[in-house]
C-alpha cells in the first residue's frame, strides 16, 4: 500500500481481515481505536520526524477502520 501509495490496498488486504478478527473476538471498537491510537502515538514518539510523516496516513486509516464496526453483545475487554 506505501509503495503504490494506495490505502485502498491496505484496506482490502489487511485492515478488513483485521478488523473481523477483532469482531470475532468480541474486543469493542473502542478498544480496538484506543489501542492503534496507542501504537500510533508510541511510534511518533520513537520514529523520526520524516519516518512517522509517511507512516501516519497509514496509521491514520488503520485506526478509523480497524474501529468501525458494530458494539459486540459479550465484551471480551
Amino acid at each position: 500500500a506505501m509503495v503504490n501509495d494506495d490505502p485502498r490496498q491496505l484496506d482490502d488486504r489487511a485492515l478488513f481481515w483485521a478488523r473481523s478478527m477483532f469482531a470475532a473476538n468480541n474486543y469493542t471498537p473502542t478498544f480496538v481505536r484506543d489501542t492503534f491510537t496507542a501504537v500510533r502515538d508510541r511510534l511518533r514518539d520513537k520514529l523520526g520526524a520524516e519516518e512517522f510523516t509517511l507512516l501516519q496516513p497509514f496509521l491514520d486509516r488503520a485506526i478509523t477502520v480497524l474501529g468501525d464496526f458494530p458494539e459486540p453483545a459479550a465484551p471480551a475487554v
